[in-house]
């Protein structure tokens, strides 16, 4: 053994003889499975939100491939300068309060969650 052993062998042999509050063994296993519990849940969403982004965009690759080679259609480009033409519009000084205010309220939004979801964990693992 070295020196690092005798000094873990002291401190776990001074550990014994003290005793363990009653009911700490089940207070530690019911976080460490709470928290597994919210990692799982964690992983589960990222994998559903990155499955649903796949498949959309196979989803839309597969009708725009569909549109090109069977319906030849002229309406995807008569949509697509639509689009250019909204996004011209939003680049004006007319619509940059409207995005200003839209983005603040999304932040406003985003930030109440978090912090309600903060305070309800924080909440359930006091009680």
């Amino acid at each position: 053994m070295d020196e690092k052993d005798l000094i873990i062998k002291k401190i776990l042999s001074l550990q014994e003889e003290s005793e363990i509050p009653l009911g700490f063994e089940g207070k530690v296993m019911d976080k460490i499975q709470q928290k597994t519990i919210e990692k799982e849940s964690r992983i589960e969403t990222a994998r559903n939100i990155a499955i649903t982004f796949i498949l959309g965009i196979i989803f839309l690759i597969v009708l725009l491939m569909l549109n090109k080679f069977f319906f030849q259609s002229q309406q995807l480009s008569t949509y697509i300068s639509t689009l250019t033409t909204l996004l011209k519009s939003f680049k004006s000084q007319d619509s940059l309060p409207w995005i200003l205010t839209g983005i603040n309220l999304a932040i406003l939004i985003i930030s109440e969650r978090l912090i309600s979801n903060h305070f309800h964990r924080k909440s359930a693992s006091n009680g």
